[in-house]
């Protein structure tokens, strides 16, 4: 076992520990995509779901460790409720803009966490590569508040910028270019 995977198996253990002990139940299943596409799902005060076969499941895990960490924290910086609403098709766009504007808040906060953790325990993930993954999801939220569902390329999540300094915002700019360069299903 190399340096990293041991640094690896310490870190995840520790964290499954933690969870366990916290009630949370961690679910690791053999597949590549779990419902609805994800590759992980954090239930508040449940369980933790990854799907292992994906080559990016290590930071997915993170990810939904540091949703866990924010709901233990109690410290929020977004309305707990809109953040955790599914957007439907019924809604007016304004409430869909809003609860789009709640869970990115939610989500930017979470991978702000994810990269600290990434960083201080060294983990064989590269921050980078999270970074630009973290803003095109927070992109995909905010125009999935605007009643689309969207698939960015790889090319375009490669251009996006590779930390997280300010929360990512929906100019008529990245608008036309995410319409320009993504897969746009109405």
């Amino acid at each position: 076992m190399t340096d990293i995977d041991t640094n690896w198996a310490n870190y995840f253990f520790s964290r499954v520990s933690e969870l366990s002990q916290a009630g949370i139940d961690v679910s690791l299943r053999a597949t590549s995509r779990l419902e609805g596409g994800a590759i992980g799902y954090y239930y508040p005060h449940v369980k933790i779901v990854v799907a292992i076969r994906d080559p990016d499941w290590r930071a997915t895990f993170v990810h939904e460790y540091c949703h866990f960490r924010q709901d233990r924290s109690g410290r929020k910086g977004w309305d707990c409720r809109a953040a955790d609403t599914d957007i439907t098709e019924d809604m007016l766009p304004a409430e869909a803009e809003y609860i789009a504007s709640q869970t990115m808040l939610k989500e930017f906060d979470c991978d702000r966490r994810a990269l600290r953790e990434i960083k201080r325990h060294s983990l064989p993930i590269d921050a980078t590569v999270y970074a630009k993954d973290a803003n095109a999801y927070a992109l995909q939220i905010l125009y999935s508040g605007a009643g689309a569902q969207v698939n960015f390329s790889k090319a375009f999540i490669a251009a996006l910028p590779g930390d997280l300094k300010k929360t990512p915002q929906m100019t008529p700019e990245m608008r036309a270019k995410i319409e320009a360069d993504a897969y746009v299903e109405d």
